[in-house]
């Protein structure tokens, strides 16, 4: 897993190498809702109550070499 800063101001993106969802599976679209919906309420009890929007961008099970996430404060 990794997380390093996305394009706009306060977004970020995290990683998962190893996705648990994917394994042996293959998709044309992103499948990890799962996640979607973790990292949204993890980063909203870690920004004290903030909403933040989470968008999967690139699924192993879709042909990515990872997963990844695209997290940003909702306005």
């Amino acid at each position: 897993c990794g997380v390093e800063p996305g394009e706009e101001p306060g977004s970020f993106l995290f990683s998962i190498q190893v996705c648990p969802i994917c394994i042996e599976q293959e998709s044309p679209q992103p499948i990890c809702s799962f996640f979607e919906g973790l990292l949204g309420e993890a980063a909203r009890v870690f920004s004290g109550g903030l909403d933040h929007g989470v968008r999967e961008t690139q699924c192993k099970a879709a042909g990515a070499e990872r997963c990844v996430f695209e997290i940003k404060p909702v306005n």
